[in-house]
């Protein structure tokens, strides 16, 4: 048996713009306006789970399925708020308490390791922010993924 490696070609690299340009889309609305991003994507989700449960009822006859689908499908999509909240919450509660976690061991333990000290003081800030303004993490999502798309359109046209 002969394994063969396929090795790219270096002179022909092809990176495709327009999944770098949605990126950079995706990236601009979660770094902006994530909060929305997750109430759009729960009635979305929503919609379709009820679009599928009546689908379900009619084509395959399995009404209780098609009942339980068309149920959550309806919370999904009415509740949209009340999801996103929770989940900004809980996200903000448990990096809450891992930087209070790190303020106390570093106040405790290792009183002049001034870094973790900032880390500590970083994430307690970071935590209120997504408590009670935006999801951090889906704004830090949004920043990788604009670096990502400006790095890949650099590479797009050093390339032509």
């Amino acid at each position: 048996m002969k394994i063969e490696i396929i090795k790219p070609n270096q002179n022909k690299k092809q990176i495709n713009i327009i999944n770098t340009i949605i990126t950079l889309l995706l990236g601009i609305l979660l770094l902006f306006n994530n909060n929305d991003l997750i109430v759009i994507a729960c009635k979305v989700i929503g919609l379709l789970v009820f679009l599928d449960g009546i689908y379900i009822s009619i084509k395959t006859k399995n009404i209780n399925m098609g009942i339980y689908q068309i149920i959550i499908g309806i919370l999904l999509f009415f509740l949209a708020e009340f999801i996103e909240t929770s989940i900004r919450i809980i996200i903000g509660i448990i990096i809450l308490i891992i930087g209070i976690n790190k303020l106390i061991w570093t106040i405790t333990y290792d009183k002049k390791n001034y870094l973790v000290l900032l880390l500590a003081l970083i994430l307690i800030g970071s935590a209120i922010y997504c408590i009670f303004f935006q999801n951090i993490i889906l704004s830090v999502i949004g920043i990788i993924l604009i670096i990502s798309s400006i790095l890949n359109m650099i590479e797009y046209f050093k390339t032509r």
